[in-house]
């Protein structure tokens, strides 16, 4: 028999009754063993077990460059800052 995993989020919760679902449903592990078994058992969240390079992600030379948007001084947007709409 091989060791089953349940992966919740955080989706649960936010529904009527969802505490109680949420629960119960961190129950079956307990229920069937698969807790006691490597790989099998309930997990929440996977957001901490991966590094993350941040850096890499904010790309502080794309900051640099207009990417096909026209500049801030474009006639649009000093129309804008001016417009009363």
């Amino acid at each position: 028999m091989r060791p089953s995993v349940i992966r919740v989020n955080y989706g649960i919760q936010r529904s009527d009754g969802g505490g109680m679902a949420m629960r119960a449903v961190t129950m079956l592990p307990c229920l069937i063993g698969s807790w006691k078994e490597l790989g099998g058992g309930l997990q929440l969240s996977t957001s901490g077990a991966f590094g993350l390079n941040t850096e890499a992600l904010k790309m502080p030379e794309l900051m640099q460059k207009s990417l096909g948007r026209p500049p801030a001084s474009s006639t649009w947007c000093n129309w804008a800052a001016h417009s009363t709409l």
